[in-house]
């Protein structure tokens, strides 16, 4: 696991409001994927990566502390097995950053059927109902504009409304 083999990572990004799949860490971690590596990163190169990830305030205390942390003498494994860790951490990145790129392409989608929705302007005046919360709100094509179901035999109405 990360933690057993790459414990700075587990410290630098779960603590402060950050986890290991923060835009932060996405940014640093493929830069520095085996300890060797991260302690060869600087201050400088910390801020850079940081604001890359679009980050903009307290990046100066977060790129200190995470040199302190990538730095700081730690028990190691055996070099070929840190690169190997490394490979294997490297792909997760990868799939996790393919799960955001899915995630932020359905939100736009769901941002541009929003906006094309005749009572968009109506949706969107509720509190806390935006995208892509809108979505489960809205009937299907196949109820209507309006559609509510039909009387039971007790009289209610099942269905939705916008």
């Amino acid at each position: 696991t990360c933690g057993s083999t790459f414990p700075a990572a587990i410290e630098a990004f779960c603590a402060d409001n950050l986890s290991v799949i923060c835009r932060e860490a996405r940014a640093i971690l493929p830069v520095a994927t085996t300890p060797a590596a991260d302690a060869k990163l600087t201050v400088a190169r910390l801020r850079t990566l940081l604001r890359r990830s679009g980050r903009t305030r307290n990046i100066d205390p977060l790129a200190e502390r995470l040199h302190r942390i990538f730095r700081a003498q730690r028990l190691r494994h055996l070099p070929a097995v840190e690169e190997a860790m490394g490979h294997q951490l490297a792909g997760l990145l990868a799939q996790i950053d393919g799960i955001q790129r899915a995630a932020t392409d359905l939100e736009d989608a769901l941002e541009e059927s929003l906006q094309a929705h005749p009572d968009a302007h109506i949706l969107t005046s509720f509190p806390g109902l935006a995208s892509p919360t809108w979505a489960a709100t809205v009937p299907g094509p196949e109820h209507g504009r309006y559609a509510v179901g039909a009387a039971d035999a007790d009289g209610w109405t099942h269905g939705h409304l916008p």
